[in-house]
């Protein structure tokens, strides 16, 4: 769930404008910029936050992803009490975005819902249900950074539509290294998302191959914090030991990937060296490489240091 938090939130903070837009309904609206997202005394930030331009007017964009079974009533104080946060910090209007990810397919795509406080004073937002699309509409209609939430449509959670939204990312791509890992990131989001909905894994997988997944920042990112924490947990000589075995495996699987075999006695090596430091310095590294030659290079350079440094608790003869 956690993978599935931080790639929504990579996509609206990557292409807000796409999410507003669709929100509103209005192609018209442009980004003036970011807004503090940290509200004091709330407990939580908010998922996002835009000054934005509609109608010649200023005002603030706040945007919600409703990924827990909340009681209608607790959503809107929720989005009543960063509004006025908002207002009071910014002293502008604020509109709310919540996205509906548990959303039902009977209801319209947008709504209106309104929290009355009192006589005369009362909070509203829009609330956005994806599930009222099918994803064929959203494919054709919807802006591009929503292609990835194709599984959470009426009926997107299937493998026609998995492979046709990723068919329609693939497609966009052109030079430039930038919208190449555009591209990556719009494929991790679709995973992570597929992932979420109970998308047979090796169907995915059959149309999303990993080796596209390893050049989206967003999708290392997320591996490696998987990795550290799974790792950790399971080690019993210590949280150190843990973070230290967490990063040898993802040199070792990721430098695998790239040259497709590499000596599982290297990833024990490395977990075993003293420099704990090095290795870090090593993962930071691997992170990095995003090709064979790069990570030929890489290896070199840890087999170097490897072969003349003593294993871990060793002596050498005299």
């Amino acid at each position: 769930m956690e993978s599935f938090d931080q790639s929504l939130k990579y996509l609206l903070h990557a292409e807000p404008a796409d999410f507003l837009q669709f929100g509103f309904a209005d192609p018209s609206i442009t980004i003036v910029g970011p807004c503090e997202t940290g509200l004091p005394s709330r407990g939580r930030d908010i998922d996002g936050s835009y000054f934005v331009m509609r109608d010649g007017k200023k005002m603030v964009a706040h945007v919600e992803f409703h990924r827990r079974h909340q009681k209608a009533k607790a959503l809107a104080i929720d989005v009543a009490e960063a509004q006025i946060r908002l207002y009071r910090r910014e002293l502008c209007p604020v509109i709310s975005h919540v996205w509906d990810l548990y959303g039902d397919r009977k209801n319209p795509l947008t709504t209106y819902r309104k929290l009355v406080v009192g006589p005369g004073s009362h909070s509203t937002y829009v609330r956005i249900n994806l599930r009222a699309m099918k994803w064929q509409h959203l494919l054709a209609k919807g802006p591009p950074a929503l292609w990835p939430l194709v599984p959470l449509t009426h009926d997107g959670a299937t493998e026609i539509a998995v492979k046709t939204a990723r068919d329609a990312i693939v497609s966009r791509h052109t030079q430039g290294q930038q919208n190449f890992s555009r591209q990556a990131d719009h494929l991790a989001v679709l995973w992570f998302v597929a992932e979420s909905e109970n998308v047979p894994a090796k169907l995915v997988e059959a149309y999303i191959r990993e080796a596209q997944l390893m050049e989206s920042p967003l999708y290392k990112s997320i591996f490696a914090q998987g990795e550290a924490r799974g790792e950790a947990r399971g080690e019993a000589r210590g949280e150190a030991r843990g973070e230290v075995r967490a990063y040898a495996k993802t040199i070792h699987k990721m430098l695998n990937r790239q040259l497709g075999s590499l000596d599982p006695a290297v990833r024990e090596r490395i977990a075993t060296f003293p420099d704990r430091n090095l290795i870090a310095t090593w993962h930071d590294e691997v992170l990095d490489v995003n090709d064979p030659d790069s990570a030929r290079t890489l290896l070199a350079k840890i087999l170097l240091t490897l072969v003349t440094t003593p294993p871990q608790g060793s002596s050498e003869a005299a």
